[in-house]
């Protein structure tokens, strides 16, 4: 009975903690994320705030008009590219995703593992104890019986 206690506190505690490291690992990574897309959003409306100033200069300072369209749109492609490779790489972070996951899952695993082996060792114990006596009872009954039977 104790040795069942404890390895099923020392399971317990084992998927505690992988659970608890999971949940470290994904609220690290979603802050990482919400971090970098925050900065490429960011970045986009500099950018874009950039142009549109530079394109009321050039207005102000009677650049032709079709120059002034054309700078701006390049400008808001570059930023709009920008942004698209910032996400790109945001979300190539998802590799980090699946080694705490894998993580994880070998903990619980490991844990599983330890803890049927602990069980299995006390099963062992106990029919080491009590194995032959339980023999001998039931081998003793069933002499009785056969001896009740023969009479």
């Amino acid at each position: 009975e104790q040795a069942i206690t404890t390895a099923l506190t020392t399971k317990q505690v084992a998927v505690d903690a992988a659970i608890a490291a999971y949940r470290i690992a994904i609220d690290k990574m979603a802050a990482e994320r919400r971090t970098a897309l925050q900065a490429a959003v960011d970045s986009l409306t500099t950018t874009v705030k950039s142009a549109e100033d530079k394109a009321k200069e050039d207005c102000s300072a009677r650049v032709p008009d079709a120059t002034i369209r054309t700078a701006f749109a390049r400008a808001i492609k570059i930023a709009r590219q920008k942004l698209i490779l910032d996400r790109k790489a945001v979300e190539k972070g998802r590799s980090a995703l699946t080694a705490a996951t894998a993580t994880e899952r070998s903990a619980l695993k490991k844990a599983d593992r330890d803890f049927r082996s602990a069980v299995e060792a006390a099963r062992k114990a106990v029919q080491a104890v009590f194995g032959d006596t339980v023999r001998k009872e039931k081998g003793s009954k069933n002499a009785t019986s056969t001896d009740d039977r023969n009479r």
